[in-house]
C-alpha cells in the first residue's frame, strides 16, 4: 500500500523502480577492480544475459577464469593472470604469462565445432574473453559481449 502523501508516494516509487532496473542492468554486466603495477583499473563488460551457473577457478599458474553456463550448453569466460594471490588481483600480461593464460584456456581466435556451434577467445587489456558451444542464433549476443570489455582508469 502506497503512502497519501503523494511526495512520499512518488519518492517511494522512484526509490523502487531505479533500484528495480540497477538490479537488472548490474545482473548483464561484469566489473573487476584490478592493479596493473601500482594503479587500479577496472574492467568493466557486459555478460550475454540468460546464465544458470556461475563458476570460478584459479590454478597453480595464477591463472584465473569466471566461467558463465548457459542452458543451452554455451559458455562465456572472462580470465587473466593474477601476479599475487590477495584479495585483489594484480594484473600480469607479460608475453609468458599470455601464453600461459592462452594455455588454460585455448587458442586465440574463432572458429566452428564440428557440431555447428562457434567458439571465440579474444585478448582485452591483459584479460582473455571469450565463449564456447554458442548456437549461431545466439552468435551476434555473444560476440558484442567480447567487445563490450573496456578498462576504466
Amino acid at each position: 500500500m502506497l503512502p497519501r502523501n503523494p511526495i512520499l508516494a512518488s519518492l517511494l516509487i522512484t526509490v523502487i523502480a531505479t533500484s528495480s532496473c540497477g538490479v537488472l542492468s548490474k545482473s548483464d554486466r561484469v566489473e573487476y577492480d584490478y592493479n596493473e603495477g601500482a594503479k587500479k583499473r577496472r574492467l568493466v563488460l557486459a555478460i550475454p544475459p540468460g546464465s544458470v551457473s556461475e563458476n570460478h577457478s584459479r590454478d597453480n599458474d595464477g591463472n584465473v577464469v569466471r566461467t558463465f553456463q548457459y542452458k543451452d550448453g554455451a559458455s562465456f569466460f572472462i580470465a587473466c593472470r593474477d601476479g599475487a594471490h590477495e584479495p585483489s588481483i594484480v594484473l600480469t600480461k607479460s608475453e609468458s604469462d599470455m601464453l600461459s593464460l592462452e594455455k588454460a584456456t585455448g587458442q586465440i581466435g574463432s572458429g566452428k565445432y564440428d557440431n555447428g556451434t562457434h567458439w571465440s577467445r579474444q585478448t582485452r587489456d591483459g584479460f582473455i574473453v571469450g565463449y564456447d558451444s554458442v548456437a549461431n542464433g545466439n552468435l551476434e549476443i555473444f560476440d558484442a559481449a567480447i567487445h563490450s570489455v573496456q578498462v576504466k582508469k
